[in-house]
């Protein structure tokens, strides 16, 4: 697919989807690093280290000669897809949450996900913290119905406010499992070379 046309003109709705806005997120990424280079190549030249969030890293892999263009824009596909996939399972998605010291979000969480097992039968509800964003602010992933419970309740668990995300799944979280084999299988046979800068993981920091 053209996807400058795509980045361009959408539609905003296939945008979003995860298999075309992982790929868009990565070139746009890459693009813009190039644009850089071009305006100020010292700035790019002397990058003493890397790091990326979620497909980010794999943006980062590339910049740094870890992954080759060709080989890290194929793992991006197969991660979109097997993401895209995965999120087409069940309903679910992403919501920022808004909170201060004294908010109940585990709880809340918690008494979401038992509410929606008994409600909508649902065997193994989710809904967590996904991304933490800053001390006052995280990410909730989980089962579409979960999430509408915490924004229909959010003052009992002491929640500010929330944002829904314009994504199309519930990622870093275990409704993703299912992306984990073919994203996988892909990575075992990809050459993976040595960075030319130290490239820090969101795992674990290192």
């Amino acid at each position: 697919y053209d996807l400058l046309k795509l980045c361009l003109e959408g539609p905003r709705s296939v945008l979003d989807e995860t298999q075309y806005c992982q790929a868009a997120t990565v070139v746009t990424s890459l693009a813009a690093v190039e644009l850089l280079y071009q305006r100020s190549p010292e700035a790019v030249e002397d990058c003493m280290a890397v790091a990326g969030f979620s497909v980010g890293e794999l943006t980062a892999a590339i910049f740094t000669g870890a992954l080759s263009l060709g080989e890290g824009i194929n793992l991006v596909k197969v991660r979109g897809e097997a993401m895209q996939a995965a999120s087409e399972l069940e309903p679910s998605g992403m919501m920022t949450v808004f909170v201060g010291a004294d908010s109940d979000l585990g709880f809340g969480c918690q008494v979401a996900a038992e509410w929606v097992q008994r409600h909508h039968d649902i065997e193994s509800p989710v809904c967590q913290v996904a991304n933490h964003l800053y001390c006052g602010a995280k990410v909730i992933g989980g089962h579409t119905e979960a999430l509408k419970f915490l924004e229909q309740n959010k003052s009992d668990f002491k929640i500010r406010r929330t944002a829904r995300l314009p994504v199309s799944g519930a990622f870093h979280t275990p409704l993703m499992e299912p992306a984990l084999e073919p994203f996988s299988l892909a990575l075992k046979n990809t050459k993976v070379h040595n960075p030319r800068v130290p490239i820090y993981s969101n795992y674990d920091n290192k």
